[in-house]
């Protein structure tokens, strides 16, 4: 692999560089409290059911995507949360990147500009580019392109904006449903960073029959990976 062919390298932000299994459940253990029989993995593939089936048909910004969620999930699980609608969406500006995360954007960035290609508003994101202390060269969201991954349009927006072809671009993702999927339709090189903290990757979205280029278990493997093979 000619790492030094990629003018950029995107990524997926929540799952691969947040940790948005725990903040979830973070945000739900006052929920879940009394209902511990419950596993975790069972939540977390209900949740990314719901979620699928929110973000389909007509383009809703993320914040009442998780609203839908939040109400469909309480009537699954037959609990009763009505005074706080927006739960899960005033929760992402708590969830945590994984620790391997700011070390190793931080040593990609001196040889490669880094973009984000997100699920989410622009608003929740700003809270998020806190967390992850490092400005990005570009950000795309959902909200500004109007539909969400895996729609193929999503990355075809961020191709034209970065006016690249898809072999210049290393896009890099935890989810094979939202990300490596439609990225591979395009041509694209794509990076798993498969973490195991879930059994069976429970929270890592829907199943999805693909091959990624490379798979490795953090972000200090790929940051590894990607400048030790492209040293002079």
């Amino acid at each position: 692999m000619n790492w030094k062919r990629f003018r950029y390298i995107s990524f997926d932000c929540y799952g691969t560089l947040v940790d948005w299994e725990k903040g979830l459940r973070d945000a739900l253990s006052e929920l879940f409290d009394e209902y511990r029989v419950i596993p975790s993995e069972k939540v977390l593939r209900v949740f990314s059911r719901l979620e699928a089936d929110a973000e389909s048909g007509n383009f809703r910004v993320y914040r009442e995507v998780l609203r839908q969620v939040h109400e469909n999930l309480c009537q699954y699980f037959q609990i009763n949360d009505t005074s706080h609608p927006f739960r899960l969406a005033d929760s992402i500006k708590k969830w945590h990147p994984f620790p391997d995360t700011i070390p190793a954007l931080q040593k990609l960035q001196k040889r490669w500009p880094l973009v984000v290609l997100s699920n989410v508003d622009d608003d929740l994101f700003e809270a998020t580019q806190q967390q992850l202390r490092i400005k990005f060269d570009k950000v795309f969201t959902a909200q500004q392109i109007k539909s969400y991954k895996p729609d193929i349009e999503n990355f075809k927006f961020m191709l034209k904006k970065l006016n690249c072809h898809a072999s210049e671009v290393l896009h890099v993702g935890g989810s094979l449903y939202h990300d490596h999927v439609p990225a591979k339709n395009l041509g694209m090189t794509t990076v798993w960073i498969k973490r195991n903290e879930i059994p069976n990757n429970a929270g890592q979205s829907l199943s999805w029959q693909v091959e990624p280029d490379f798979v490795v278990e953090n972000m200090t493997d790929f940051a590894a990976l990607v400048t030790e093979a492209s040293s002079p």
